[in-house]
């Protein structure tokens, strides 16, 4: 196994660690926002957020990782069709904040 594989497994790793605490950050936000009231609503709005703001990043991430592994396989073409991806989405957020 090369440093590159191990890098990219790690990557993959920690990818689906982010997937499980968005899961859980959302799952409990709701939960909490349905059952609490009072100063403790506003924990309950933030956790929701912060779940979606994670949701909204592991794509972003995947498709980080999906570059990093084809520059390093020597797949110049996916590589850059990923940065086109990446690009496609920066340009949609940019422009769905204006």
């Amino acid at each position: 196994m090369t440093t590159t594989s191990t890098a990219a497994a790690r990557l993959r790793s920690g990818l689906r660690l982010l997937l499980a605490a968005t899961s859980a950050c959302l799952g409990l936000g709701l939960v909490m926002s349905f059952l609490v009231a009072g100063p403790v609503a506003h924990v309950a709005t933030s956790m929701v957020w912060t779940g979606l703001a994670l949701l909204v990043t592991v794509p972003i991430l995947n498709v980080v990782a999906v570059f990093v592994d084809e520059w390093a396989a020597g797949r110049r073409a996916f590589a850059w069709a990923a940065v086109g991806v990446i690009l496609l989405l920066a340009a949609t957020t940019i422009y769905r904040l204006r």
